[in-house]
């Protein structure tokens, strides 16, 4: 039975670890928050690639300009250039009309970010529909919004809690020994 449950937990944790997913990542934001807005252009000679310029207008980025190429069928292989600073892709995800991209460390939003691309009016996932539309030129402002990771506090463990375990640490003593 342990080795069936561990076999699972491995099963699961190689399945869905670092890969894209579709629906929002769920993750926890706050202040600040950058805001910004451009076209993307499809750049034929690198296939499925498509980069925005754009120029932050608010918020800890603001006067900084960003480079971001996506590739919709690689969205963990995307490329943000914060002015000459590479942040690494953690997670992406979609919903309907827009991209999110976990980057580990962002200039003002040291402590990682949630980068989200919005506004493609497509009412589809945007990873999957994304490169038709692009070709088509059937967006062409996208919001950039890039929001600093939460400071989540962990949650302590209530004293009851060990009472708990101790309780039932005894039960298994005393069913193992019958």
């Amino acid at each position: 039975m342990n080795d069936l449950l561990k076999s699972a937990a491995l099963v699961a944790a190689l399945a869905f670890g670092d890969a894209a997913q579709a629906g929002t990542l769920g993750v926890a934001t706050g202040a600040p928050v950058s805001t910004a807005s451009g076209s993307f252009d499809y750049i034929a000679d690198f296939g499925d690639l498509f980069s925005l310029d754009t120029t932050f207008a608010s918020g800890p980025l603001a006067g900084l300009s960003a480079q971001i190429f996506v590739s919709p069928g690689d969205p963990l292989a995307a490329v943000f250039d914060f002015d000459q600073t590479l942040a690494v892709v953690l997670q992406a995800g979609s919903s309907v009309d827009a991209m999110e991209f976990l980057l580990d460390a962002v200039p003002g939003h040291e402590g990682g970010a949630l980068v989200t691309l919005s506004g493609f009016g497509l009412g589809l996932d945007p990873f999957v529909h994304f490169a038709d539309a692009a070709e088509d030129g059937q967006f062409a402002d996208v919001a950039v919004t890039v929001a600093s990771l939460a400071d989540v506090q962990p949650v302590p463990l209530p004293a009851s809690a060990l009472l708990l375990l101790g309780g039932l640490a005894g039960l298994g003593l005393a069913a193992r020994r019958r």
